[in-house]
């Protein structure tokens, strides 16, 4: 189509267009990341994964939702591509995602989603630092952790034990997608395994959550046996700005085997939270990210 000068018309971009990665130094090592987004002046999300897991668990968002926001998906240090070998404490992998963001010039406040590991960060981040959080989605959140006792004891001995992921999906799962997410957990190193469910198992959830003045949405999936919906719905249940989103025929990882129905539930939340986000200069880089 012929554009006439000065014309309006923006040529609409394929989400796989858009699709970007690369690293940035965050405390001497080098961290991963992904991006894709075709919105000029659109809020960002950014997605952080469960432990032991990988930006890999978050694809089905980064093509899904890039037509209605900039997504950026980075993995934790220690994890998948990332140097580093994780922290034993929420609070710690909340400072390294401060600095993450630093790296990445974003100074502007994020809708932040995270699920397990990911969404206790997301919290911390909230309560410690309000002003870089637009808004939180968590899903899969359960005051205890999801480890329990027989996991746990195996991965201080330097176990991966399948359960821990196969629990994180529904009966009916795609058998593939669970055996990639099996591998990445193998593949992560057994020290960073066990330092990210030390992590979660210390966390009080319920006493962050409340200090946290960000309209947040709880997702879970009905079939989650640990952070079931009733879970959510408790944690909800005690906080101010809160709803509940359930995802049928899922469980903990509902954005992984229903990432439509999931993407529907984040793009719902995100347009009710309003316009978010900086007007970017032409020399932004792909993805609508710039460096100082």
């Amino acid at each position: 189509m012929p554009v006439s000068p000065g014309s309006q018309y923006v040529r609409r971009r394929k989400p796989d267009e858009t699709l970007s990665g690369g690293s940035v130094q965050v405390g001497g090592q080098n961290v991963y990341y992904e991006a894709s987004g075709v919105s000029e002046c659109g809020p960002t999300i950014l997605f952080l994964h469960e432990s032991g897991g990988a930006a890999a668990t978050w694809h089905g968002q980064l093509v899904g939702l890039a037509q209605a926001a900039r997504c950026l998906v980075a993995d934790l240090p220690g994890h998948g591509r990332s140097e580093g070998t994780g922290y034993r404490t929420v609070s710690e992998y909340r400072a390294a995602l401060c600095a993450f963001l630093d790296a990445l010039a974003i100074r502007w406040p994020v809708v932040v989603v995270g699920v397990c590991l990911g969404a206790l960060i997301a919290t911390d981040l909230a309560a410690s630092a309000p002003e870089r959080v637009a808004g939180l989605v968590l899903a899969g959140v359960s005051e205890n952790g999801r480890a329990e006792e027989p996991i746990w004891r195996r991965t201080a001995q330097g176990e991966a034990p399948e359960g821990f992921v196969t629990d994180m999906f529904s009966s009916g799962a795609n058998p593939s997608i669970v055996s990639r997410h099996l591998q990445r957990w193998r593949q992560t190193s057994p020290t960073v395994r066990h330092a990210d469910l030390a992590a979660v198992r210390g966390y009080p959830v319920r006493q962050m959550l409340q200090a946290v003045p960000h309209p947040t949405l709880l997702v879970a999936g009905e079939q989650d046996p640990i952070a079931t919906p009733a879970v959510a719905y408790g944690l909800s249940d005690a906080l101010g700005r809160s709803r509940v989103a359930l995802i049928p025929r899922a469980s903990c990882l509902s954005m992984v085997e229903q990432p439509a129905l999931f993407n529907q539930a984040v793009q719902r939340f995100v347009a009710e939270l309003g316009p978010a986000g900086p007007i970017l200069p032409d020399t932004g880089r792909p993805g609508g990210y710039r460096r100082t």
